[in-house]
């Protein structure tokens, strides 16, 4: 979800959504008029906005602010790329790198922005992306922890492919 200021007024847009206004009922929790969906800031400590809460049919929906890091340098964001593979699903996810975006491919469905959260921890619309490294730093899969499902998946990276 992207929430943007725009004229004064606080929006929302959904991954593949139409941009919607969120009305105010206090400083941190906001409502839509277009759908039953209540969505509450969560702030730390300071009273720095660190994520939401998406009140929506009967579920609360937990998000982190993610774009907090400065941006990552295009050589770092290429070590991320290639085909990785999971064998329980028998599918190959490929990382790659557009312009200054990393992107994930995968069969039957539109590229997937990755947005860096720290470190190597990646978000997606899938789902909480972590790359696990080898004793010599080198990126050798990740760990998929889809959104919607309390699933967790782990991908090799097949060391003979790199993707820009």
């Amino acid at each position: 979800m992207n929430i943007t200021k725009e004229n004064n007024r606080l929006m929302v847009q959904a991954d593949k959504q139409p941009k919607v206004e969120l009305f105010p009922e206090s400083e941190t929790d906001f409502f839509l008029k277009v759908a039953d969906a209540q969505i509450s800031f969560n702030k730390d400590e300071n009273g720095n906005v660190t994520g939401l809460t998406l009140h929506q049919m009967g579920q609360n929906m937990m998000a982190k602010k993610v774009g907090l890091d400065e941006a990552m340098p295009i050589e770092r964001l290429a070590e991320f790329t290639g085909d990785y593979y999971n064998d329980e699903l028998q599918v190959t996810y490929t990382i790659i790198l557009d312009k200054d975006q990393l992107l994930v491919r995968v069969p039957r469905a539109p590229d997937s922005p990755l947005q860096h959260i720290d470190g190597d921890k990646f978000s997606t619309s899938r789902g909480d992306t972590v790359f696990s490294r080898d004793d010599q730093g080198k990126i050798i899969g990740f760990t998929l922890d889809v959104n919607t499902e309390r699933l967790s998946f782990k991908f090799t990276k097949n060391s003979t492919t790199t993707r820009g």
